[in-house]
């Protein structure tokens, strides 16, 4: 974490793009939810038992959690948000699992703004989808007119609000750790590694999937 305040590091050049370590890191996590995608989903049978049992109760967690916030009838979300979960918790703890090697690539302001950009798309996309495009226009008008600018830029602002939001809190975490361990090098790294990245980890994975969830199911109501 020696560079944690620097923009990525280049590891090497596809072409005219450079690959730096946020998208290596989202390759490493990418194969390992593929991987652990097949490898989990293997010979289910009838009868759940053992490793059966854990993904399912994961599945069904997920899915209790969509019909709760969004509603039954929005259920076939569950597949989208059991992604993004998986993918930002993944992504918040590269710091953990990767023993180091690899800074959470949520602590890059590129990745978290695409995250927002995501949301932003599929919050907007599902409310066009449900109210028709002139429902749409007209929520902005609503109550008054006169609210039109503010609602406008309210929208507009969600993007940004979620992906700094991510951005801030797991790049804090980053950067606290890495001076504790400067202050401090003989302290156990084990407790600050809990907090930091499994702990606050799972925090923000929390809270960007269900302000995701919150802002899909108002912008259909």
């Amino acid at each position: 974490m020696d560079s944690i305040m620097e923009t990525p590091k280049i590891y090497f050049q596809l072409g005219p793009f450079a690959v730096d370590e946020t998208i290596v890191a989202l390759w490493v996590i990418g194969g390992i939810m593929i991987v652990a995608g097949i490898i989990l989903s293997r010979n289910f049978k009838w009868l759940p038992t053992g490793r059966q049992n854990a993904v399912e109760a994961f599945v069904e967690a997920i899915d209790s959690a969509v019909s709760f916030v969004m509603g039954e009838s929005r259920r076939f979300f569950t597949p989208l948000i059991a992604t993004l979960i998986v993918l930002l918790f993944l992504a918040n703890t590269a710091g953990l699992w990767s023993f180091g090697i690899l800074d959470p690539p949520t602590a890059d302001i590129n990745m978290t703004l695409g995250l927002g950009i995501f949301s932003f798309l599929l919050i907007n996309g599902y409310a066009i989808k449900s109210h028709g495009l002139w429902g749409y226009i007209k929520g902005f008008f609503s109550p008054i007119f006169l609210l039109a600018p503010l609602n406008i830029v309210g929208e507009l602002a969600k993007p940004v609000s979620l992906g700094v939001r991510l951005f801030g809190n797991v790049l804090s975490g980053v950067v606290i750790g890495a001076l504790i361990y400067n202050a401090a090098p003989f302290l156990i790294p084990i407790p600050i590694h809990i907090y930091f990245d499994l702990f606050s980890g799972a925090i923000q994975t929390l809270v960007f999937t269900m302000l995701t969830m919150v802002f899909i199911a108002m912008a259909m109501d």
